[in-house]
């Protein structure tokens, strides 16, 4: 075989190199540029149905502010010690927020646990009543009076049920201008009431139900559902729902969100949120007082005590001993020693603290240790002036002392109640409201134009992954080089695609039995020309060997075999040679319709002796072709194959023909393309560009070798334009989906 005759390798990567350059990622892509576009526009309308019917979300929002300490009345700071632990911070503040005392009180405060919504029309219903705008109820559309179409609503103040029911639906229906019916879950009448009276069922074995309706805007006929929903669903819901964040760094203000497709809904739960966040906040301080008001007024009893010895014994003191009073210098000593004794409290107060939060070797805490240090010499010394007055002096300032600071200690306490009686009463918090939510007019979502842009770009990105995993597990052979590279088998012929077989099929796909035979009608395609190439080629193949059987098959069906045999033979007899071609498929041959013959008689009722050998051969148009068709399908084609007759028919025929050609069943899915593989001298093996991978085709070839059979070349079909390629590529389709073989 001359180097001429074969479409010469190029060169191609041999699969192994994980390299991929950017100009295939390129082709990759314009290649299944229409499975991207399909996937993206797919993806892109999903999610403009999304846009479009979307409901919309309002999201009202609120503005507090968390005071670090307590304060709003003057007189109060005298306090700040006792209450420093009373000061809420504001990560506490946002947890208390979210916390379910505040979003009970809130669910109770707006009936928020009792559903009420109108029942739509399915599908566009909810749509056509969020776009009406009216005054008034919207009428019925199509006379569809139970549905809602905009504008109706009914508000109702409690709807007590079985815990069994929570969670299902009841069904109130409008029956007047302020009348209704309540129905079970299953449809049966439960009452009848009237707007602003509360009503209960009654009887033995209705459903306990009670429920206050408090206005109705509807047409009579309208139905709602009605629902009790379960506190922990309520709760879990409108948690999810609110968002509680701190504006800016250790700012103190709070800004509450509350997410709702109902703005007068939202907005009146977030007002209810915060006013039961603030009489929260409250309760917690006047709870805090009370605990410490309790305390210091069991405190005033030996204060007092306290007070009254101190005074006894200093009276009884200076009676005994006759001392009047302290000198003038006694006093300013007991003065400074009474500044001392404050400073030195206050500032182990003040360490105390300070080691609770800092570690030892911070460096206030050290500031702090040399202060009391400082004031404990300078209390020694005043302690040592003392040593040197006379014993009576001493004496009489230590008393004075002692009841100097008893009764300073009950005075403060005197004055401690009053402050935190102040603070019980709830005058003053630590939270405080600044913006109550308003009725957003506009809604907050769902942001229509960013949905579609990110639809568009995830529609893309899925259209992409998609094509190169496509490409990386189910990638078939493309490039007829890589054939012959890989299985070292040279491809007799690269067939292209053609564009008048396909019109030619599409005019004859409701023609039953009926197949265009390209090589008859249109000689010049270039399909036609890549066939005669594949017969130029075929001789050389031949030239030598006295077999003139050649078997043509594919690794499985649908890659264009009997297309390529049918136009084959025919030009083979249009050059002059006597050219018998074969239909072996005995399972799903349609051979004949290229060639407009009968059916049967064929090869089965040949091999099986229903018929002679001169009555299978039929003669289409053209003197040196004859045709075997495939006849009647046998239930046991293998079998009719493996008879010594079928070995006898092909000798008599290769003996009165210059050439046989076989149509011959696909090699993976049945044994009879094997079968009919051995019966031929010369065996080409059809792939289909983009169909096969690798590994299939290695099977295919596998299939041969282990049956002693040595495949002579590839035939390359369906070769399709590309235009990420540099060339010019052809391909072709050929045959409608229901005679594939």
């Amino acid at each position: 075989m001359t180097e001429s005759n074969l479409i010469s390798p190029s060169p191609v990567d041999d699969g192994d190199s994980d390299e991929i350059s950017l100009y295939e990622l390129f082709a990759v892509l314009l290649d299944n540029r229409w499975l991207i576009a399909a996937i993206a526009g797919g993806i892109f309308f999903i999610v403009l149905l999304y846009a479009v019917f979307a409901a919309p979300v309002y999201t009202p929002s609120a503005l507090l502010q968390v005071n670090q300490k307590a304060g709003g009345l003057s007189g109060l700071e005298t306090l700040s010690s006792m209450l420093q632990g009373s000061a809420l911070p504001v990560q506490a503040e946002i947890q208390l927020a979210r916390s379910r005392s505040v979003l009970s009180a809130a669910i109770k405060a707006q009936h928020a646990d009792i559903r009420v919504r109108p029942r739509h029309f399915p599908l566009l219903g909810a749509f056509i009543a969020r776009h009406y705008h009216g005054l008034v109820p919207a009428g019925a559309w199509l006379g569809l009076e139970s549905f809602s179409w905009g504008g109706e609503r009914v508000l109702v103040n409690a709807f007590q049920v079985p815990e069994s029911f929570y969670g299902r639906d009841f069904r109130l229906t409008v029956t007047g201008a302020d009348t209704y019916s309540l129905s079970d879950p299953d449809g049966t009448v439960l009452l009848s009431g009237q707007t602003g009276k509360p009503e209960r069922t009654g009887g033995q074995g209705a459903v306990p139900v009670s429920i206050e309706v408090s206005n109705i805007a509807a047409r009579p006929g309208v139905t709602f559902n009605l629902r009790r929903e379960p506190l922990q669903r309520m709760l879990r819901k409108l948690g999810s729902k609110l968002d509680v964040q701190e504006q800016g760094t250790q700012s103190g203000i709070l800004q509450l969100t509350l997410s709702g497709h109902d703005a007068r809904d939202a907005t009146g739960l977030l007002t209810a949120i915060v006013q039961a966040d603030v009489h929260l906040n409250r309760t917690l301080r006047a709870e805090q007082a009370a605990m410490q008001i309790q305390f210091l007024e069991d405190q005033i009893p030996t204060m007092e005590k306290q007070v009254q010895d101190a005074r006894a014994q200093l009276a009884a003191y200076q009676a005994r001993h006759k001392v009047l009073g302290l000198s003038d210098e006694s006093k300013a000593l007991l003065d400074q020693i009474g500044v001392l004794d404050q400073a030195v409290t206050s500032v182990a107060l003040q360490r105390a603290q300070l080691e609770q939060q800092f570690a030892l070797a911070n460096p206030t805490l050290k500031g702090i240790r040399a202060q009391q240090q400082s004031l404990q010499q300078q209390r020694a010394a005043l302690e040592a002036k003392v040593a040197q007055l006379p014993l009576a002096a001493q004496t009489v300032l230590q008393l004075e002392e002692n009841l100097k600071v008893a009764t300073g200690l009950y005075t403060g306490l005197l004055t401690s109640i009053q402050q935190l009686e102040v603070v019980k009463a709830g005058t003053v918090g630590d939270l405080n409201v600044v913006d109550l939510p308003a009725l957003p007019y506009k809604p907050s979502g769902p942001r229509r134009p960013l949905i579609l842009v990110v639809g568009l770009l995830f529609g893309l990105f899925a259209g992409v992954i998609t094509a190169f995993l496509r490409r990386a597990f189910l990638q078939g052979v493309e490039d007829p080089g890589v054939l012959e590279a890989r299985f070292s088998l040279p491809v007799l012929a690269v067939v292209p695609f053609s564009a008048e077989q396909l019109k030619r099929e599409k005019a004859l796909a409701d023609m039953a039995h009926r197949e265009p035979l390209l090589a008859a009608e249109e000689p010049n395609d270039i399909a036609v020309e890549a066939l005669r190439s594949l017969r130029t080629s075929l001789q050389f193949v031949l030239a030598g060997n006295d077999k003139r059987v050649v078997s043509i098959s594919g690794p499985v069906s649908g890659v264009g075999k009997s297309f390529i045999a049918a136009n084959l033979a025919r030009l083979v007899a249009d050059a002059g040679k006597r050219v018998l071609v074969v239909d072996a498929d005995l399972r799903r041959g349609h051979l004949y319709r290229y060639f407009r013959v009968p059916s049967e008689p064929g090869l089965s009722q040949l091999l099986s002796g229903a018929c002679e050998y001169t009555q299978a051969l039929q003669t289409p148009n053209g003197e040196n072709l004859r045709v075997v068709a495939a006849g009647a399908y046998p239930p046991n084609p293998a079998e009719l194959l493996l008879l010594p007759a079928f070995a006898a028919f092909l000798e008599r025929a290769a003996r009165e023909f210059d050439l046989v050609i076989l149509d011959a069943p696909p090699l993976l899915p049945v044994t009879d393309g094997i079968i009919v593989a051995r019966q031929a001298g010369v065996n080409l093996l059809v792939t289909r560009s983009g169909q096969h991978t690798q590994r299939e085709l290695q099977a295919t070839l596998g299939r041969y070798r282990q049956n002693g059979i040595q495949p002579d070349g590839f035939v390359f079909n369906f070769l399709r334009p590309r235009r990420s390629s540099y060339g010019y590529h052809y391909g072709y389709r050929y045959a409608h989906k229901n005679t594939k073989h």
